[in-house]
């Protein structure tokens, strides 16, 4: 999807459908957040999209009938330094055909190799 349309495409690491006792209860682990949300804060395609609740402590009722006390990390640090970096003026435009003009071969300075 991010190919084909990637100015129509939302990216998320959890939502309230996934985190924990919901019905499509699909968790991230905790060791692995600051990655996904690397990879949805840093990249050019798509729409990131973050969970409200992150880092939130929350009670909810299981399947089973009782009460759990779910506890989630705050990675709301290096959330915020991906949004930063991410709304940083970027140098140039990525492209996936070609190099920028300075990188090409044949404007490289090879006089100082």
């Amino acid at each position: 999807m991010l190919q084909e349309r990637p100015n129509q495409v939302v990216t998320f690491v959890e939502n309230h459908d996934s985190q924990p006792l919901q019905a499509l209860e699909s968790t991230v682990e905790p060791w692995f957040k600051p990655l996904a949300y690397a990879y949805i804060l840093l990249r050019q395609e798509g729409y990131p999209c973050i969970f409200q609740a992150e880092g939130a402590d929350y009670e909810d009722r299981g399947r089973d009938g009782n009460l759990h006390r779910i506890l989630m990390l705050s990675h709301r640090c290096l959330i915020d330094r991906f949004l930063a970096a991410r709304r940083a003026p970027r140098p140039c435009p990525r492209t996936a055909d070609r190099l920028p003009q300075s990188l090409e071969p044949d404007r490289l300075d090879t006089s100082r190799r």
